[in-house]
């Protein structure tokens, strides 16, 4: 049971609406809630980490455009 528990993917552990993967598969929350009262064990902490943002497809493209710009504008100073 603990290693169902600690093997839980991270979808599974953070109910996140009616259509997120944690609503439909609860049961990885209960084995959880169940480690201490049936097996005496601790439980696992789960601790959700911030989302991260990811760049868009042309963020290398728009950066260098920025440095050009940059470079233009400060050599035009």
């Amino acid at each position: 049971m603990e290693a169902l528990v600690r093997a839980a993917p991270e979808a599974l552990r953070f109910d996140m609406g009616k259509k997120s993967v944690a609503a439909q598969f609860p049961e990885f929350r209960a084995w959880r809630d169940l480690l201490g009262p049936l097996f005496d064990l601790p439980a696992p902490e789960w601790v959700q980490k911030p989302k991260k943002v990811e760049k868009g497809l042309f963020s290398a493209q728009e950066e260098a455009e920025d440095a050009e710009e940059n470079d233009s504008e400060e050599s035009e100073s």
